[in-house]
């Protein structure tokens, strides 16, 4: 089934047509249709094919004609020039917790960001909380995920980590205290 693809495209434009601030009628219609689909029972391409996508509910003819682009084609045209029309960090800043499209469109327009890394040292000088709408707490909150954030991207390569891991194991493996000795969490 493809209905998680079709409903996360029109979830990313409605995110984008909010980052454009755009009408907020049109960004519920495309999160809303996106919920339809999401939650769906049958396969959106059986839907399609059998010519019903306007027999699900929110899905109006505008909608149902990207769904069926993307359906025929694998592309949409529509979200391709949005993507085009909002600067690429933007879209990088809403994979920060707590950073959604008005907030990221805010520090945007009132603080020029356009990188995680800006928006970290914007917080960490205490930039973010001088805004409308954003609390200490809330800057506090983006503060430690983007120190999460950065954790996870500091893994490292399967190349590097494994040579490691097996010197490790070799010195641990015959001490005394050590019954069974195996890598674990996302090296295995």
């Amino acid at each position: 089934m493809r209905n998680a693809e079709v409903a996360q495209l029109l979830n990313e434009i409605a995110d984008l047509l909010e980052l454009k601030g755009d009408d907020p009628y049109r960004i519920a219609a495309y999160r809303e249709a996106a919920r339809q689909i999401e939650n769906l029972t049958e396969d959106i391409v059986e839907v399609w094919r059998a010519g019903r996508l306007d027999e699900i509910p929110r899905v109006g003819p505008s909608i149902a004609a990207k769904i069926a682009e993307y359906l025929e084609t694998g592309r949409l045209r529509y979200l391709e020039e949005l993507r085009q029309q909002v600067a690429p960090g933007l879209v990088e800043l809403m994979q920060v917790p707590g950073v959604g499209p008005r907030r990221a469109r805010l520090f945007y327009e009132k603080l020029g960001i356009t990188s995680i890394r800006q928006l970290e040292e914007a917080a960490h000088q205490h930039k973010l909380c001088q805004l409308p709408g954003v609390r200490e707490k809330t800057e506090e909150n983006i503060r430690r995920e983007l120190e999460r954030l950065q954790a996870r991207t500091r893994r490292l390569p399967l190349g590097v980590a494994l040579p490691v891991a097996e010197r490790v194991i070799a010195l641990l493996k015959d001490h005394p205290a050590v019954r069974r000795i195996d890598a674990a969490g996302s090296l295995r």
